[in-house]
Order: C-alpha cells, then sequence, then structure tokens
C-alpha cells in the first residue's frame, strides 16, 4: 500500500520506514511494527482487532481502501492533512491503535508513539496536532498536563463512556476535545461532537448517513467504509439523518412494569454516590416482569439504607434500584470492563418442606433459575440439623439431599447472634426458649438476658450451603443492628419486633415488606447464591 513521502515514525521517514521495521523492538511496541509491515505488504486485506469496550475483542478481517477512507473522512473533519504532527498513546494491537498508525501513514502524519499507559500525557512534554485517548487516560491529568492538552490541536475521546466529572474538569480547560462515536465495523469513529455538554448531538461526519428501525436503533450507512448498512444495537433519539443523541444500548433497556429504564442512564447518574465498581442489570419479577438490581462490587459491607437514601434523591421514582447486591468480583472483559450478568436456565433442589417458602426464595432468585422442594423429589423425612453453627446445619441438610438423591441443591439456615450473649442465640434463635418455638417466649428471654447490658449490638446472619456436582460452596448474608428495650411494630416474624438494623430509625417489624427485603440477610445470601449461579 501506499505511503505518503512525509510520513515519520519517531523520527523515522518514510523512506527509511521498510528496513526501519525489519529490526528488533520492545515488547510495547511491536504490535506497531507488526502492523506497518502487513501494511506494505501487497495484500487487500489485513486483521484487525476490536480493543473489547464493548464485549471481549474479535478479530476479522477488512480492506485497506476502507481503513484509507475512514483515515480520510477523520482528516477532512479535524483539518489534519499532510505534515499534522500526531501523537499514538494507544496500543497499536487494537482497531483504534491501527488507525492512528493508517492516518500517520496515508496522510503523511509526523507520529510519535510511546508506551500505552494509564498517563500517557506524563511521557511527553510538547503539544501535538492530533492526538486519541481513552477516558481513563485523561482521568487523574494534573493543572499543567490540563494547559499542556489545551493546547494540542484536536483531541479524540472513545472506547468508553465519558464520566460527567471528567467532562466538566476537560470543559473548563480545554475546548479541543470531542466525544467519538463509532464501532468495530466502521473501524473508527462515523459521528462526533464537542465534549463539553451532552446537550450537544453527535454529528455524522461527510458521507454518512443515519436512520433508525421501529426501536429506535441508529442505522449506519457509509458505503466507502462497509458495503451494506450497518444495524447497531444502540437506542438513539435521530434529530436528522445526520444528527442524533445516545440514549443507550438496545439490550440494555429494561422493561420494568411497562416503563423502559436504560441501565447505562441510571448509571452514569450514580456515579457520584459510588467509588466502586458497580453494575445495573435486572432479574425476573413476578408483578414487575424485570425488576432494577443495581450489583457492586465490594469486600466490605456497603450502607444500603444510606445509599437507597441517596439514590432516591438523586433518580427518578422507576430508576431506584429494587434490590442491591453487593458480590467480592463482578466478572470482566478481557479489556477490564464489567461484563453483563447473563441468566442461565436451571433447576436446583431447596432443601425445605415448605413450599410457601421455595416459592419466595425462587422469586428472590430470577425466574431463570426453577427451585424443587423436597416434597418434589419424594424426601419426606425430617433431615437432622444438629449441627453447633449454622453453617453445619447448612451443609448437614445439602449433603443429605446429595447423598441420597444425587441432585445440585442447597440448604440455609438463619439465627440471630447477640453480642453481649456471645452469639447466642444463635444456632438455637428457634428455639431459644424451648422446643416448641414459641417466638414470643424467644423474645421475652432474649430481653430477659439482656436486661441491664449496654452493650445491644447484634446480627442476623444466614449461611447457605450449596452442593453442585459434589462441590460445597458457601454464601452467608449479614445485617447488623441493634437489639430495641422492646417491641416496636407488628409485621414480620421471629425477632423482628426487636430488630433495628444499622440505618435504620425503624425494626423490621416496622418496616415495608419491600424496605426489608431490601436489606434483608436472607435476600442478601440469596442474591450472593444467585450471582454464583449465573456466573459459573
Amino acid at each position: 500500500m501506499r505511503i505518503h513521502p512525509r510520513f515519520s515514525y519517531n523520527g523515522i521517514s518514510a523512506q527509511e520506514i521498510t528496513s526501519f521495521i525489519q529490526g528488533t523492538f520492545p515488547e510495547w511496541e511491536r504490535p506497531a511494527i507488526l502492523f506497518m509491515r502487513d501494511w506494505l505488504n501487497t495484500e487487500e486485506t489485513i486483521e484487525v482487532q476490536t480493543s473489547g469496550s464493548s464485549g471481549d475483542p474479535t478479530v476479522w478481517q477488512t480492506t485497506k481502501s476502507a481503513m484509507e477512507a475512514s483515515a480520510s473522512m477523520t482528516a477532512n473533519v479535524f483539518r489534519c492533512h499532510s505534515g499534522t504532527s500526531a501523537l499514538l498513546a494507544l496500543p497499536a494491537g487494537y482497531i483504534a491503535g491501527k488507525m492512528m498508525l493508517v492516518r500517520a501513514m496515508t496522510l503523511g502524519w509526523s507520529l510519535t508513539s510511546i508506551m500505552p499507559n494509564a498517563q500517557p500525557l506524563s511521557m511527553v512534554n510538547q503539544p501535538f496536532d492530533f492526538a486519541a485517548f481513552t477516558p481513563m487516560q485523561l482521568a487523574t491529568l494534573n493543572n499543567e498536563q490540563l494547559k499542556m492538552l489545551s493546547q494540542f490541536g484536536s483531541v479524540i475521546l472513545g472506547g468508553a463512556a465519558v464520566p460527567d466529572a471528567l467532562r466538566e474538569r476537560l470543559a473548563s480547560y480545554c475546548d479541543n476535545v470531542f466525544e467519538t462515536y463509532g464501532m468495530a465495523e466502521t473501524l473508527s469513529h462515523i459521528a462526533v461532537r464537542k465534549l463539553s455538554s451532552e446537550r450537544i448531538p453527535f454529528v455524522a461526519l461527510e458521507g454518512v448517513q443515519l436512520s433508525v428501525d421501529a426501536e429506535q436503533r441508529l442505522q449506519i450507512s457509509a458505503p466507502h467504509i462497509h458495503p451494506e448498512i450497518l444495524q447497531t444495537q444502540d437506542v438513539v433519539q435521530l434529530l436528522s439523518p445526520s444528527e442524533f443523541y445516545y440514549k443507550g444500548r438496545h439490550d440494555r433497556v429494561i422493561n420494568s412494569g411497562g416503563i423502559k429504564l436504560f441501565a447505562e442512564v441510571i448509571e452514569k447518574k450514580l456515579e457520584p454516590f459510588l467509588d466502586r465498581p458497580y453494575h445495573v442489570n435486572s432479574l425476573p419479577d413476578n408483578i414487575l416482569g424485570r425488576r432494577l438490581v443495581l450489583y457492586i462490587e465490594s469486600e466490605s459491607p456497603i450502607d444500603e439504607m444510606k445509599l437507597m437514601e441517596r439514590m432516591s434523591t438523586a433518580l427518578e421514582r422507576y430508576e431506584v434500584p429494587k434490590q442491591i447486591i453487593v458480590v467480592q468480583t463482578l466478572e470482566r472483559t478481557s479489556s477490564g470492563k464489567i461484563k453483563q450478568i447473563k441468566e442461565k436456565n436451571m433447576e436446583l433442589v431447596f432443601a425445605s418442606a415448605n413450599e410457601n417458602k421455595v416459592l419466595e426464595v425462587e422469586h428472590k432468585l430470577g425466574g431463570d433459575i426453577r427451585l424443587k422442594s423436597l416434597r418434589a423429589i419424594g424426601c419426606n423425612e425430617d433431615i437432622p440439623e444438629t449441627g453447633d453453627t449454622l453453617e453445619e446445619n447448612a451443609r448437614m441438610k445439602a449433603r443429605y439431599v446429595w447423598d441420597n438423591y444425587k441432585v445440585d441443591c442447597f440448604a440455609d439456615d438463619t439465627g440471630l447472634e447477640v453480642d453481649a450473649l456471645d452469639g447466642a442465640p444463635g444456632v438455637y434463635s428457634a428455639r431459644y426458649a424451648g422446643p416448641q418455638r414459641n417466638s414470643e417466649h424467644n423474645m421475652d428471654l432474649l430481653l430477659t438476658n439482656l436486661h441491664g447490658k449496654s452493650n445491644r449490638t447484634a446480627q442476623f446472619r444466614t449461611v447457605i450451603c450449596l452442593i453442585s456436582g459434589g462441590e460445597e460452596f458457601l454464601f452467608e448474608g449479614v445485617v447488623r443492628g441493634e437489639i430495641m428495650e422492646q417491641r416496636r411494630g407488628t409485621d414480620g416474624f421471629g425477632y423482628d419486633p426487636v430488630f433495628r438494623p444499622e440505618g435504620a430509625n425503624e425494626t423490621f417489624a416496622e418496616m415495608t415488606m419491600d424496605m426489608k427485603n431490601t436489606i434483608s440477610h436472607r435476600g442478601r445470601a440469596i442474591a450472593l447464591l444467585s450471582h454464583f449461579l449465573k456466573n459459573k
């Protein structure tokens, strides 16, 4: 393929490049060198790879002429022709980095290539006419670096959504930064907009025509890049054949009770409240069809009551998640983006003879997981619960079902653990006052044993033991709180009238069922089980 005579790569001229790329190079630079070798061969097609910004990276073949056409589109909109100084700070193994090389080689740019990293401006000491970054690469710029960025000619951002905080910070310093819209099939961006405000629509590059289907998903006609009309999964508000507002991915639109909710929009609104990874998704719901769920990655407890209060002030009524699920790890793509949690159809036995409880837990797990009760598999015997801990009891019940019926199953056990009573009643919570399992008598004995004690902190704890393929997995849900001096509230069951969770003014017995389910210890354990089952 043709290389513009004014092209240079790290000071190596176009005339020297053929011999230069036959040498040896550091590992970070090899993808750029290999691509230039491929560009100079006689083949018309070339292999490219996505960065995985919307999933796992994919590899496919495209034509060099299509890449040249895309490069020309960029040059025309940003007026970057021969002699342009450009910075390559993106990995050249992926399409975005490759397109920087194509622009430089075919348009005659003077290209400076640096090792891709999270702080590229720390490695340069001069502005460039053109540069491309991901939002993450500009997230930690200091004021001096921002001033230098403002002296660049044009800066484009792509590969991920731009956080509002970054948008506002860049806009306060720079008027030369543009947000891009594109996808793998278009090789690079096909629309751009000034970064300063989301109220500015994306404008298509010359030669691109836009339309939408019946679901308002964007359709792209760019015959010089792709021979067919490209059907995207992006829902947009189309203003004209060349302008649109991006709303969100069609596969991330959640229909909850007839209301269409855009997961990406809600995630963006949650940015100020969450300082750790999170993901908005949904689970099947018998009433709403789908209920909105917020997954948070954290190894430490979350104050869910406080978070729900803050979210209710920032989100529309229907945008507030119905459930918060805290997990240790959210699955990611190879590029580091959080993967959508996919549902799987499976069947499990819940070691309970209480059909109503089985239905309640099945509802919390999500409609893609079907539960069978003990009676449904012909188990009518009383399974012993003689363990000294909640873990032992849950394991004992699950192991009994597996050993005798050889089906994947799980069992649970729950207890109230009071700090001043050395964890009592604990595993004996249901029969604390005697084998008759009387809740009123249990509460009377608890209050008597705590009389005169200043430390009334306690926790409800649920342990679930899952046996899948013979292998055991444990899940724990905990709600910290304190024991009241007298009963409050008439709803709930067990110790609910005397237990007030942390961050709440009401006891469990005074709360609505929806609020209690949001922070329930059993609900937390079930949520962890559900997350595990959907990702195993």
